[in-house]
């Protein structure tokens, strides 16, 4: 038994090992697919200046001097976002209060785009993103985060519930019915476009925008909106960059836990050496 104990921690060891780089983010499968952390969309655009006309329709377009011509069957989806601080793998300190972001999910749900690591089993809704149009009780409407965020920035899980500050002031009660599997979302409390509306009335204009159009097109389209939105702070980038850029950070912390890891056994395989030397 005297033997016994050792290799027993040895393989608990290896196993803890093995089971931390088997949550390693891969990069191989289809980043453009529905399902995926992009959702299909191309490209993740974030403004300083607040964008308060529609993107998608012809007064909008007009007015940004968005070319029908230029930007055939090209769709916008548009947010936005009230306070709080980055909560994404990239900022390494403690957030408690994640940016609120305020979405029209209706598409993501007739889509079936982007996945789920987890949900809430006893609501009555076929998709997660439904959850987020039901009418608010007694400051009480429902969220959608990042899995990412929910285990390792928050320390919550789906059913918790995160408290904020609506832009009345008073505590806005969020209760998380999804966690979303490795996505460009990140970092945000995804909410509802109404209740957003309702409960952050003096937000104007929207500060985030996805972009669904022609795979091929993706680098045109970047640079010419680029160009279009200049003025108002812009920053575009590819929506799986971005999402590389997640998973790579978590990769990172991975694989700092699997060396150290490796290292504890390596010194505890030279410990029993020395214990067991006649």
């Amino acid at each position: 038994s005297r033997a016994l104990t050792p290799i027993l921690f040895i393989a608990a060891g290896l196993f803890i090992i093995i089971a931390t780089g088997a949550n390693r983010k891969s990069f191989d499968t289809d980043l453009l697919s529905r399902e995926s952390g992009t959702g299909g969309y191309l490209l993740w655009g974030e403004t300083a200046t607040p964008l308060t006309y529609n993107l998608n329709n012809e007064e909008g377009r007009n007015e940004y001097g968005i070319s029908s011509q230029d930007f055939p069957g090209v769709d916008f989806i548009q947010g936005r976002i009230a306070g709080g601080d980055d909560a994404s793998c990239l900022n390494l300190n403690q957030v408690t209060t994640p940016p609120i972001l305020g979405l029209d999910v209706s598409g993501f749900s007739r889509s079936n785009v982007f996945s789920f690591a987890s949900r809430l089993k006893d609501l009555e809704v076929d998709n997660p993103w439904n959850t987020l149009e039901i009418i608010p009780e007694k400051n009480v409407i429902y969220g959608i985060v990042d899995q990412t965020v929910l285990q390792w920035g928050l320390n919550i899980r789906v059913g918790d519930t995160i408290t904020v500050t609506s832009g009345s002031g008073k505590p806005l009660y969020i209760v998380v019915a999804g966690g979303l599997a490795a996505s460009v979302f990140q970092g945000y409390i995804i909410i509802g476009s109404e209740n957003f509306t309702g409960y952050y009335p003096s937000v104007a204009g929207s500060n985030m925008f996805l972009v669904d159009g022609n795979h091929s097109e993706a680098a045109r389209y970047k640079q010419e909106l680029a160009e279009i939105f200049n003025q108002y702070g812009t920053d575009i980038e590819f929506t799986w960059d971005r999402l590389a850029e997640f998973n790579q950070v978590s990769n990172t912390y991975l694989t700092v836990f699997m060396t150290l890891g490796g290292f504890g056994m390596l010194l505890g395989v030279i410990g029993l050496k020395g214990e067991f030397r006649p």
